[in-house]
């Protein structure tokens, strides 16, 4: 039997226990993923399992995910896609190794991730993502790059509506428009109020021919200049 035979899609709302391995009578149908095909799909309908391995492709109410493995766990609402994962989940799109969900706030992306939020993009080894608060965090460093600048650090955070962004650990913050660069111990970034930038511990800037350096400097890299 070729793979496009075997494989099995699990709709929800129509669930057929014919097509998954069943270990325990239950009480009612499966109330996760409004979708999930896969090659194989296995239901441990005793724990509220389930597990898909191969060509996975799962379909929520607000996005979509594809990788080579998947669990979820209906009773907790948790759930994870690993191996060449591709996901996209309200406004966010991204690539990574491995893509753990705990409730329909909160995600991680973890391993090689490259993830894009509107004219935002994010770069690192992990991310996470709180969708009620629009707030990102990347605990093991990463970059953030906006629509003019860019900013990368060993610890980042921020609040996307806001366009504020904070980083700590070996900050460096470049701007090609404004021909711009900087770095220190930490940096902060106001992207609503004229490209705010603050940089603290050991500070450097430098644009055109121009080098600063002191404990703490300040740039407005949005601000018009004066004619």
């Amino acid at each position: 039997m070729n793979k496009v035979a075997r494989r099995i899609s699990l709709c929800l709302t129509a669930l057929s226990i014919g097509a998954v391995t069943v270990f325990a009578a239950p009480a009612a149908a499966p109330k996760g993923p409004s979708e999930l095909s896969a090659d194989t799909v296995t239901y441990d309908m005793k724990n509220d399992i389930m597990i898909a391995k191969g060509n996975v492709v799962m379909l929520t109410t607000d996005g979509k995910a594809t990788g080579d493995y998947a669990e979820y766990h209906n009773k907790t609402k948790s759930g994870k896609i690993t191996g060449n994962v591709v996901a996209d989940k309200g406004d966010i799109h991204m690539e990574c190794n491995e893509f753990y969900v705990d409730n329909q706030n909160h995600f991680t992306a973890v391993g090689n991730v490259k993830a894009k939020q509107k004219d935002k993009s994010y770069v690192g080894p992990k991310a996470e993502f709180f969708q009620d608060q629009q707030y990102v965090r990347m605990e093991q460093g990463g970059t953030v790059t906006g629509k003019d600048s860019s900013i990368t650090a060993d610890f980042m955070e921020g609040w996307t509506e806001q366009e504020h962004f904070i980083g700590r650990g070996n900050c460096h913050i470049v701007s090609a428009p404004k021909n711009f660069e900087g770095g220190g111990d930490n940096a902060e970034y106001w992207g609503k109020e004229e490209g705010k930038t603050v940089l603290t511990g050991n500070a450097w800037a430098m644009q055109d021919d121009n080098m600063m350096r002191g404990k703490v400097i300040t740039a407005l890299l949005n601000q018009q200049p004066v004619e």
